[in-house]
């Protein structure tokens, strides 16, 4: 029967794919250098995911201390302007098996009304003896070492086979060049499998062992989503391999370019990218245009406040006693007259209006800035979208929910908490309330009363000097006793019971397909081209 006959019969054509392929699978399981990747490969996944669970454990604990900790604190405020929560994102599960950008851009964010959140701090630290071994976990194995493999499963599979006089016999049955390259392709890739399943099978093994973590139905999903995008990738490198393994004129040449083209795709045009996309980001003229609108913008602040507080305070006579005032407007005063607080609160409900309308302005100087900068990283992908392996990166950030587009949904939701808080903030009236500075209970002597005996609207500033440097020392020991005893009273602490709760939401499994979609849809593309060119060059192929 001829060749041709043979591709009109969908089940011969079928039955001659799979004993090519068979043959490939048997040819490669076989192999000194598939036994040796495959066991390296496995034992480093292995030793990556038990190290990268117990780090995981430690940043979870260590989440759970900080979470507490913040929760300690808001229980002992006792006015609104110290109300700041602390919103921390904790450690990504899957970051075990792809680290990614999870916890290095920060995880913490205090809310104020000062700042629109922009920028994370503090990062969740781990083991700090491991920061060596940071970035090594079943991702980049995959990509390294089983990436590898693939160029050697079919650098020579023409090539070698050509040299050797094995191409010529068999083609010279009827046996169609298409299926041919075709059950070569499949029979490599199928081998591939086999580790790469070993693998992942490992990896959830020493998860569940090591990792205190539940594997949830969307966990898995994401897994198996994470499995198919390291086939697409295999099948890349093997496709770029068979394309070498036609071109070159011999294996020996095929093995040279197929190691350079593996240290050019999974190493140097990463790094390349990144290094072209910083010598092109924002100027430094443009940055420091920013940073002066900023300082502006705070002058312009400042200046508004102090006009405030100027305007509504000039006729006050001085009372009260400042417990502290800090960053970001925290205040607390004490032992205060009615008629300063009044004026003092009608200063800070305007004064807080002022403050959030300019936190929202200076944002948008950062926003715009930020802007330009993500033209730089746009120059970035799409430099090092030719290389498989920043894709197979892509994607598995993507997958694991530990990727830059995560980490800006971290702080969406940390803005769009603080915009939540704010509006918490005006419907308790906080603004314009005395609670926001003070903590005194209605119808409490003020300090003048209490140490001067003496009633506020009765002193002068100089009077009070001079009351002050006469005092008697027992008596200004008293009231301190007082004021301690007063800080302890857990019946001023705010009650805030109806404030609303920062909950981290991870971005659900479409979303993250959504962001997977160009990373994997260009690994696709480059899987079709690749082998298309393969395809069409081995057609035409001098088998002598």
């Amino acid at each position: 029967m001829s060749s041709t006959a043979l591709t009109r019969e969908p089940s011969l054509r079928f039955g001659i794919v799979w004993v090519i392929a068979r043959k490939e699978i048997l040819a490669h399981l076989l192999t000194l250098r598939f036994l040796l990747a495959s066991l390296i490969t496995i034992l480093l996944v292995c030793f990556a995911t038990h190290i990268n669970a117990k780090d995981y454990n430690l940043r979870m604990s260590r989440y759970a201390a900080a979470l507490e900790e913040a929760k300690s604190k808001l229980g002992g405020v006792t006015v609104y302007s110290y109300l700041q929560p602390r919103v921390i994102r904790p450690p990504e599960m899957l970051s075990i098996v792809n680290r990614g950008y999870d916890g290095l851009l920060g995880t913490q964010v205090t809310i104020h009304l000062f700042e629109v959140p922009w920028a994370a701090e503090e990062e969740l630290e781990g083991n700090e003896y491991l920061v060596s071994l940071a970035g090594i976990d079943l991702t980049a194995l995959v990509k390294i070492f089983l990436g590898l493999l693939a160029l050697l499963f079919t650098f020579d599979a023409i090539a070698g086979e050509r040299e050797r006089g094995v191409l010529r016999l068999i083609l010279a049955n009827p046996i169609p060049r298409p299926l041919l390259i075709l059950g070569k392709f499949t029979g490599s890739l199928l081998a591939l499998v086999v580790p790469l399943v070993i693998s992942f099978l490992a990896c959830i093994l020493v998860m569940s062992l090591s990792a205190n973590l539940e594997f949830s139905a969307d966990l898995l999903r994401r897994l198996c989503l994470l499995f198919a995008g390291h086939i697409v990738y295999l099948s890349l490198m093997l496709a770029a391999g068979l394309l070498v393994s036609v071109v070159a004129p011999g294996p020996a040449t095929a093995l040279i370019i197929s190691i350079s083209l593996w240290f050019v795709m999974v190493f140097l045009v990463p790094q390349s990218a990144t290094a072209i996309a910083d010598n092109i980001r924002v100027a430094d003229s443009e940055r420091r245009a920013m940073r002066d609108q900023i300082r502006e913008l705070t002058a312009q602040r400042e200046g508004e406040m102090r006009r405030v507080r100027e305007l509504l305070l000039k006729d006050t006579p001085y009372t009260g006693n400042v417990i502290d005032a800090g960053d970001n407007g925290v205040a607390l005063v004490r032992f205060g007259h009615s008629r300063y607080y009044e004026e003092l609160a009608r200063s800070y409900a305007q004064a807080c209006e002022v403050v959030i309308t300019y936190a929202d302005r200076i944002f948008g100087v950062r926003d715009r800035y930020q802007a330009k900068l993500a033209r730089a990283e746009k120059i970035e992908a799409a430099i090092a979208g030719v290389s498989p392996a920043y894709l197979l990166e892509s994607l598995a950030n993507a997958v694991t929910a530990t990727s830059i587009a995560d980490h800006e949904a971290f702080l969406e939701q940390c803005r769009a908490y603080r915009g939540r808080l704010i509006d918490y903030l005006r419907q308790k009236g906080a603004f314009s309330s005395w609670r926001w500075f003070t903590d005194d209970k209605v119808g409490q002597p003020s300090r003048l009363e209490m140490v001067y005996g003496v009633r506020p609207e009765e002193v002068t500033e100089a009077e009070y000097r001079r009351l002050k440097a006469s005092l008697d020392p027992q008596i200004a020991r008293r009231f301190v006793e007082h004021s301690r005893e007063v800080s302890k009273d857990p019946s001023r602490h705010l009650d805030l019971n109806d404030m609303p709760q920062f909950k981290w939401q991870c971005p659900n499994l479409v979303d993250s397909l959504k962001r997977t979609a160009f990373s994997g849809a260009l690994m696709i593309w480059w899987n079709a081209l690749l082998f298309a060119l393969a395809y069409v060059l081995f057609l035409r192929y001098d088998v002598r």
